[in-house]
């Protein structure tokens, strides 16, 4: 599992949480988490993600969400809950993404 504030331009915008099957990624809190984790998967471990899925929904941030964000408990955000597939159809990694969207578009471009 993987917990982690994403910035833009100096301002935390994401806090994630990743899950990860150990047995695909043995070792991985081992060393530094690098920000683009699906090229680690690719480098480390031989795993290439194919595609996502994504469900979106619009929440009200946690205190402790906002807390990490910098903004005030129940600001507005959106919610992103990916399912990361490898080559073969396995699921490689589940995200949970809340992302403040004001001042930033979602953009996905999945390939």
């Amino acid at each position: 599992r993987i917990e982690r504030v994403r910035s833009l331009g100096g301002r935390p915008v994401i806090v994630e949480t990743v899950v990860l099957p150990e047995a695909m990624f043995p070792g991985l809190g081992d060393g530094e988490i690098p920000n683009n984790l699906y090229a680690l998967y690719a480098t480390r471990y031989g795993i290439t993600v194919a595609r996502a899925q994504e469900k979106l929904k619009a929440i009200a941030l946690s205190p402790a969400d906002a807390a990490a964000l910098a903004v005030e408990p129940g600001h507005p955000a959106l919610l992103i809950d990916r399912r990361a597939l490898s080559l073969d159809g396995t699921t490689a990694e589940w995200r949970v993404s809340r992302c403040l969207t004001d001042g930033y578009h979602y953009l996905s471009d999945l390939k």
